[in-house]
């Protein structure tokens, strides 16, 4: 398991590591210590969580009155990456490709706004799972969470999703609905 994504501008490369096990952290480290010695690099640590598609089965969908769900659209894209924590100079483009090529679902007030949102990763998990924070706590994100998740069974699979290891609301939530933690994912982003 695991991408590597390389990009270059004028003035830098940037190589993403992106969803690699624990198991290859050490490889990972050595390459990038030598792509660039001298350079501090940080990888931020996840807990990989999955459901089975049995379980994803019994999640119920029911949404609440005056909420709509969509499809997230391209003009989503900004607000899906701005409120996004990881977000960064270059991430608007992943932030597309995503909502161009793979499974979203967003939730909209009884005004069309925008309020709760996922997507599936090029990895194939659930990600950037994020709540407006004035609709926090109302059960929007395991909304989210069992819609997509519904829809990637659907497709015979299993669901994954990592969740940062520090964000305890977020693993509790995943750990409610019945997802079990098999791993610990890396993701590293380093700029040279």
């Amino acid at each position: 398991m695991g991408l590597l994504f390389a990009f270059t501008t004028q003035t830098k490369t940037s190589i993403y590591f992106y969803g690699y096990g624990e198991r290859l952290k050490p490889a990972v480290d050595d390459c990038i210590g030598k792509l660039a010695p001298k350079k501090f690099h940080e990888s931020l640590k996840t807990a990989w969580y999955r459901a089975s598609k049995e379980l994803v089965a019994t999640f119920s969908t029911e949404v609440p009155s005056g909420i709509t769900l969509r499809k997230l659209e391209i003009k989503d894209a900004v607000t899906v990456n701005e409120l996004w924590p990881h977000n960064g100079k270059e991430t608007i483009k992943f932030v597309k490709h995503a909502i161009e090529n793979d499974l979203t679902i967003a939730a909209c007030d009884s005004n069309g706004r925008l309020i709760a949102w996922c997507l599936r990763l090029p990895l194939g998990s659930l990600g950037l799972l994020q709540v407006m924070s004035s609709q926090r706590r109302l059960g929007f994100g395991s909304l989210m969470v069992r819609v997509l998740s519904k829809k990637i069974a659907e497709q015979n699979l299993d669901v994954f999703a990592p969740v940062v290891t520090e964000n305890t609301p977020s693993r509790r939530m995943f750990e409610k609905l019945g997802f079990e933690k098999i791993d610990e994912i890396y993701w590293t982003l380093e700029e040279y």
